[in-house]
């Protein structure tokens, strides 16, 4: 979670305290270009820690981008849902006759003996035997982009560079609103 320091919201009410809604408007805007900030930075993160590209997040993630302003109050908050990216997806390697090792986040590598990679209509996955015999067999997947933004690992970074973001607006904005924009 950001918040926007006690220190931070005296100075912008002492600059702008002869303009009409303008600590509002700085606050307003900045924090909506960190929200902005957290959707781009989202998927470039997690594909930093995991081994899937960031075209592959954003396809298989939805974001939610929520504003509210109620009084002196503004408040942002970005959402993110998707469901489960399939094994494939992901750094895989072997074939089906030695078993598959499959690297979802980068440094650490799974084993799936039983697993093969199949087209079954839906696009190229990975299957795995669930019994010794050709079937039942199930599809694996991996884990969703929510789940990968949301890493102990990514986390932290996103929040830093959307704290960064919000700071740098906060000056821009003052400075706009005291150029009559």
């Amino acid at each position: 979670m950001i918040e926007i320091t006690l220190e931070q919201i005296e100075r912008v009410q002492k600059l702008v305290e002869g303009v009409k809604n303008g600590p509002h408007r700085v606050f307003y805007n900045a924090v909506n270009r960190g929200l902005s900030k957290i959707r781009t930075e989202s998927a470039k993160e997690a594909s930093s820690v995991f081994a899937i590209s960031q075209e592959t997040i954003k396809s298989n993630s939805r974001t939610t981008q929520t504003k509210t302003s109620s009084g002196d109050n503004v408040i942002g908050q970005v959402k993110f849902s998707g469901n489960m990216i399939p094994l494939f997806k992901f750094k895989v390697a072997g074939s089906h006759k030695q078993g598959l090792k499959v690297q979802v986040k980068k440094g650490n590598s799974s084993s799936f003996k039983h697993a093969f990679t199949a087209n079954l209509g839906n696009g190229t996955n990975v299957i795995e035997r669930i019994t010794s015999n050709r079937v039942p067999t199930e599809t694996v997947f991996g884990p969703s982009a929510a789940h990968m933004i949301g890493n102990s690992d990514v986390e932290p970074n996103i929040e830093d560079k959307a704290k960064k973001v919000i700071d740098e607006r906060i000056e821009h904005e003052i400075e706009r609103i005291l150029n009559g924009y």
